[in-house]
């Protein structure tokens, strides 16, 4: 009789608070799903020379690396958006390749942060006349294609293949050629800080043999002297690859190319020096001024977009045009 009487007050205090109830659980649903959109809004600036650890030359100013901040797609982030003229709602797969989730695209983007780094601490060296030497080269799965018949991933790290340790691209290549269309082979890989062993047919595109992926070498050298970038582990991207070229190599040397100025930029970097185009230029052109930066540089892909914000906005900041790395040198020498 006692837990009749309980399960009927029970039941009679969920049917009196049936609304706060119903509230509840539509509240957290609101809060916890994701909608297959994403927010872009401004960001800020990092100072890359904070970033850096070892024996570096000071400087009188800042070179910044700049940022978008991104929302996930929860109901209150997509209603906010709508009232925020800055706040700007896309749609997921206009960001990611085809059937590919967000997950694999943080994990490329990741892979694309290691491989800006490699390319920046080669350029900066090399330009301030050190002679670099390769400790480790790394080879990273970043795509595949939609004829490849293999169960690796994005994110992989290939160790060796059919038993042969992998030590740079030409390595993977020769094995793949020394086989007839349709072998498979084996690669030992890392994924999730775990060995595992997958599988890939070798198939023909182009009369090449191929397996069907896309790779980013990633090179770590001996530094003398060391300097190191400590990057956070919610980051991710190749854009901050020239303001690090430019940060490692004011670091380098004696003359401080700064010159007492705040710098904000962003373009991907090769080992070349040729400066590459990014996305979302305006948030951080936006970020760059509310943060006070004299001048923010703009990789010759986004220049116009980003002078066109500069007037629309009546921004007061200088745009520098890049093309290459020495030709963003020539221009901060200018100013």
């Amino acid at each position: 009789m006692k837990m009749k009487n309980k399960i009927n007050n029970t039941l009679k205090y969920f049917k009196e608070n049936i609304v706060f109830f119903i509230t509840l659980i539509v509240i957290i649903i609101a809060f916890n799903v994701n909608l297959p959109y994403s927010i872009y809004s401004p960001g800020g600036i990092i100072n890359v020379g904070n970033r850096l650890e070892g024996k570096i030359y000071q400087s009188q100013g800042n070179l910044n690396l700049t940022y978008v901040t991104f929302l996930e797609g929860k109901i209150p982030n997509l209603l906010l958006a709508f009232f925020l003229p800055e706040w700007d709602i896309v749609k997921n797969s206009d960001v990611t390749y085809e059937e590919e989730t967000l997950e694999e695209l943080n994990l490329r983007d990741r892979i694309h942060l290691y491989e800006s780094i490699s390319n920046a601490t080669y350029l900066a060296y090399k330009k301030a006349g050190y002679n670099l030497e390769i400790a480790n080269e790394s080879i990273y799965i970043i795509n595949t294609t939609d004829y490849a018949d293999t169960n690796l991933k994005i994110g992989d790290k290939i160790l060796s293949v059919d038993g042969k340790t992998i030590h740079n691209f030409n390595d993977l290549l020769n094995i793949i050629n020394s086989h007839e269309f349709n072998d498979k082979i084996k690669l030992n890989i890392v994924r999730n800080n775990k060995e595992l062993e997958c599988y890939a047919l070798i198939k023909e595109d182009n009369s090449e043999k191929k397996i069907g992926i896309g790779i980013s070498k990633i090179n770590e050298y001996k530094l003398d002297p060391n300097i190191q970038y400590n990057y956070k582990n919610n980051e991710s991207g190749a854009s901050g690859g020239l303001m690090l070229s430019l940060a490692l190599y004011n670091a380098l040397t004696e003359e401080d190319i700064t010159k007492g100025k705040n710098i904000s930029g962003t373009g991907t970097i090769s080992e070349d020096g040729t400066v590459g185009e990014i996305s979302g230029v305006k948030y951080k052109l936006s970020g760059a001024v509310k943060n006070k930066c004299d001048i923010f540089i703009a990789p010759r892909a986004n220049y116009e977009e980003a002078l066109k914000e500069k007037n629309k906005n009546n921004y007061k900041i200088d745009i520098i045009v890049a093309d290459t790395f020495d030709q963003v040198l020539e221009e901060l020498q200018k100013h």
